[in-house]
């Protein structure tokens, strides 16, 4: 984005810019073709538990959005989903085993919550999606921009779920914020 023309507003950086896209999409098709044939070898790629929570993570928010069409009908889905995470949490984190099965617990009591007060007070929920959107995205993709967005409102957040009774979805979330530090996930 440095190079941009557009977002720079300096057409003489066109030529860098088509230089850096160039080399971009070479290394993206070097990746991709080094991936294709160590499976036609059958090596299959090495994923971590870490990594597999994640993943799992993010098919339980493509699934359990607050727009998705016919969210019901995914009910069993997400229950799966969230048993799957449950134990790669644990064999990821042996110590804190079941800090993941609280944490959901509460979310699910945030998620029930409505906005309230004189000024209808946002929902909680509706803060909590964006940082863990980003942690997730984080760890799968390995940009930082995510990690900074994470951070961003997570003091007042945090301060919330203190003020609000919701230890354990604070103390996963610190956990989740602090796991940003180890690295994203997809490149351990």
């Amino acid at each position: 984005m440095r190079t941009h023309p557009d977002a720079i507003g300096d057409p003489e950086n066109a030529d860098q810019f088509v230089t850096c896209s160039s080399f971009y999409e070479e290394a993206k098709m070097f990746l991709f073709n080094a991936v294709k044939e160590s499976r036609k070898q059958g090596i299959v790629p090495r994923t971590t538990p870490r990594l597999r929570f994640y993943r799992t993570l993010r098919r339980i928010e493509a699934i359990d959005t607050p727009y998705a069409f016919h969210r019901t009908e995914h009910r069993v889905e997400i229950q799966l989903l969230r048993a799957e995470a449950t134990e790669l949490f644990k064999t990821w984190n042996p110590d804190k085993g079941g800090l993941y099965q609280a944490a959901e617990r509460e979310h699910a009591q945030i998620w029930a919550e409505k906005p309230h007060g004189p000024y209808l007070k946002h929902a909680l929920a509706l803060n909590i999606r964006p940082v863990l959107h980003n942690i997730i995205t984080f760890h799968l993709t390995g940009r930082s921009v995510y990690r900074q967005q994470a951070r961003q409102n997570i003091k007042a957040i945090m301060a919330r779920l203190q003020e609000e009774g919701h230890a354990a979805f604070r103390d996963y979330l610190h956990f989740l914020i602090s796991d940003m530090e180890n690295g994203p996930a997809q490149f351990e």
